[in-house]
């Protein structure tokens, strides 16, 4: 992901046309943006997964020693 908006960055820098190079710039910020709200979504979503799982563990123990 870096090396493609590092490439983006390069060809934007010697871009002669300044519309272009900025559009360029634009394309790689946005596509940096949208990975890192992905990961933060999946990382979100992994937390709770494995609350939920703790959360039923802890549970079926409690209701063992119950039992017992």
């Amino acid at each position: 992901m870096l090396i493609v908006i590092s490439a983006l960055a390069i060809i934007a820098d010697k871009a002669e046309d300044k519309a272009r190079s900025a559009l360029l710039l634009a394309i790689g910020a946005t596509t940096f943006l949208t990975a890192f709200v992905a990961g933060v979504i999946l990382l979100y979503k992994a937390a709770v997964a494995y609350l939920r799982r703790r959360e039923e563990r802890a549970a079926r123990a409690e209701t063992e020693l119950t039992i017992l």
